[in-house]
């Protein structure tokens, strides 16, 4: 058995080391580009705009004449997924030449909103795009920690299995299988390293996907390295491991925080989100794994890659090498746009994507900061989102969606109000979040506790805010009813420094801790 061990991770071992030498020619080109990113920069703007210049878009906004950055910025309009809705559904439908000039493989669905699914047109140049970043940092992970060379990963991109559908004109909605992120080699490669089962591969109920992943992540002594998106995804998953105990183990074994080397004695790094208000919970993920490397993800989306971890770098560096990228001046929203190599250290920007997919000068509404410089690119720290979306744990609820789903649920129960406020909530006790909505009604007990319910339900209509429920991501909403509301909440909002007048009330509102707040007002 020893032996047979030893041979796998012995064949695991050399093909690691041959596929880095593969790896390493992108990571030179990745050097390249953060040492000269105008250069760069202008070469993938200029490639973007040749193959889209006969799209409708392009034919529109004139692409051929484009020669500099300069003319692009001033013919090119700035956009949100709502300005490009009804250019997407026609690609959707199998229109072509719409917003890009190259066969869309699949749409992907983006963070999730009120109204129509977020769909993001997928191309191979697209990928070969997200390959360009990708690629580098895996190359620079694996050759700064050679410990983890030859043993396993656990990727959660995914968790549990999704119901493929497809278009009108049959486009695939969704990434059948996570990998194809990555570019044909690699796939091949993690394929041979990556955790998996065909049972969890195909699980749709959450319950036996947690149990059945429980077991094959116990079952590796050779796990390397963890790879999820949020932190409480792989916090729940410990604690249910956890109380779970009794059925997971053959033996007593004490799985608590701090404890866990004897099972992953191997394990080397957890890559997660830790900005914004993931960085709420990273404290606890260290109590869990006190002497593991913990990596930032970066700043990724479904649209692209803004930036990208590489070792002994605080923050994140820009991503030069794929997407053609801009920066808005938060200090200065009406200014110019700055190029990647513009940012000033200090400074708070909010990122532009224009990528071979068909978005042009897309805003994400995110907001970074710009840390310092490695070579002549910035590092950078996502802040969190600028548009009022909450995402917690990657639910992305925004006030739009919470005050059509509050207004529906209370003509369905047939409840006037004065008042609503929804706020979200991180529990002292580690309990997983949840969002609290104080209300100004007259309802009893009962009518509280369905409107909690049925809130709740109605919310979940919208993809991620279900899925984090599904996890136990996220908890149950709560509803707290209170009195003469509105003053106390604007008089709360001039304290903090907001002019009176100019105050708009957010059904979902996130700048003040009006949970606290609240609390001390009943005191």
């Amino acid at each position: 058995m020893i032996s047979n061990l030893s041979a796998r991770y012995f064949f695991r071992s050399t093909i690691q080391g041959l596929y880095l030498r593969h790896l390493e020619r992108r990571f030179r080109r990745f050097e390249f580009a953060i040492r000269h990113p105008q250069v760069i920069q202008v070469k993938i703007l200029k490639s973007i705009l040749k193959a889209n210049q006969n799209t409708q878009y392009g034919k529109k906004h004139n692409f051929s004449s484009i020669s500099t950055v300069e003319d692009f910025q001033k013919q090119v309009p700035i956009v949100d997924y709502d300005s490009i809705a009804n250019d997407i559904q026609s690609c959707a439908a199998g229109e072509e030449n719409i917003l890009c000039g190259e066969n869309i493989n699949l749409m992907e669905l983006s963070g999730g909103s009120s109204g129509p699914e977020k769909l993001i047109p997928y191309t191979k140049s697209l990928l070969h795009e997200f390959s360009a970043s990708i690629d580098p940092w895996l190359f620079d992970l694996y050759s700064s920690m050679p410990e983890l060379r030859g043993t396993k990963s656990y990727w959660a991109i995914s968790p549990i299995h999704r119901t493929l559908r497809k278009t009108s004109a049959g486009i695939p909605i969704g990434i059948d299988n996570d990998l194809e992120y990555f570019g044909p080699l690699t796939r091949m490669i993690l394929n041979e390293f990556m955790l998996s089962s065909k049972e969890i591969a195909e699980c749709k109920d959450v319950h036996r996907w947690r149990f059945e992943t429980a077991k094959l992540l116990l079952a590796c002594h050779e796990l390397g390295m963890i790879s999820v998106w949020s932190p409480t995804f792989l916090l729940l998953l410990l604690e249910y491991i956890q109380s779970e105990a009794h059925r997971l183990f053959p033996s007593a074994f004490e799985f608590s925080p701090g404890n866990l080397a004897k099972i992953w004695p191997k394990l080397k790094l957890i890559s997660c989100w830790t900005d914004a208000s993931s960085a709420l919970f990273i404290p606890k993920l260290r109590q869990w794994f006190p002497n593991v490397i913990i990596q930032s993800k970066g700043l990724l989306a479904v649209e692209g890659i803004i930036s990208i971890p590489l070792s002994g770098i605080e923050g994140s560096i820009v991503a030069v090498a794929g997407h053609f990228l801009e920066f808005i001046d938060l200090a200065r929203p009406q200014s110019r746009p700055l190029l990647a190599f513009e940012l000033e250290v200090g400074g708070h920007y909010s990122p532009l994507l224009t990528t071979s997919g068909g978005l042009y000068r897309y805003n994400l509404k995110d907001s970074v900061r710009c840390l310092g410089y490695y070579q002549a690119t910035p590092i950078i720290r996502f802040e969190g989102k600028i548009d009022s979306t909450s995402d917690l744990c990657g639910e992305k609820l925004n006030p739009a969606q919470v005050e059509a789903a509050l207004h529906k649920v209370a003509r369905n129960m047939n409840f006037l109000f004065e008042f609503a406020l929804m706020n979200p909530y991180i529990p002292r006790e580690g309990n997983a979040p949840y969002y609290i909505l104080f209300l100004e009604a007259a309802m009893t007990t009962a009518q509280v506790e369905t409107l909690s319910e049925n809130l709740d339900t109605e919310l979940r209509q919208g993809h991620p805010y279900n899925y984090a429920r599904q996890l136990g991501q996220l908890g149950h909403l709560q509803v707290c009813l209170v009195k003469n509301a509105l003053p106390f909440y604007l008089s709360s909002l001039e304290k903090s420094g907001l002019r009176a007048g100019t105050i708009k009330h957010n059904i979902l509102d996130k700048r003040l801790n009006w949970i606290q707040l609240f609390n001390q007002r009943k005191g």
